[in-house]
């Protein structure tokens, strides 16, 4: 299997001859902090296992950046609302994780913790 990583913001693909399936996975793009006192919240995973392509035919791949989302989508310049997959951003207005995406399977985003979690207490005999 060829691993493909895009980064930039937007972009068109065209799938090289002799490919007839994908699979996708997109991570929205974590909140942007709103205050110095939280950042915001994690962007939710989406994954899309087996995807049917057609060699020459242009997709669109659009990665979050901070309080966006990632997704997937036939045709060139393709808007987000026809894509086969999409992994919502986290938010930037309050700690929230990112939910609520498209695809075959779907991890949500963590929440934001103001301040940080305290370590859990332990009993027992070290080693």
């Amino acid at each position: 299997m060829t691993v493909i990583r895009f980064t930039a913001t937007n972009t068109n693909w065209v799938c090289p001859t002799g490919v007839t399936s994908i699979e996708i996975q997109a991570t929205g793009g974590g909140g942007n902090p709103v205050t110095y006192s939280h950042g915001g919240g994690g962007g939710e995973f989406a994954q899309k296992t087996a995807y049917a392509t057609t060699p020459g035919n242009s997709y669109t791949i659009t990665v979050g950046g901070p309080g966006g989302d990632s997704w997937f989508a036939p045709g060139a310049s393709a808007a987000e609302g026809s894509a086969v997959c999409i992994a919502k951003a986290g938010s930037s207005s309050s700690t929230a994780a990112g939910t609520g995406g498209t695809g075959d399977v779907l991890y949500d985003g963590g929440t934001a913790n103001l301040g940080g979690g305290g370590g859990a207490g332990s009993t027992g005999v070290g080693g």
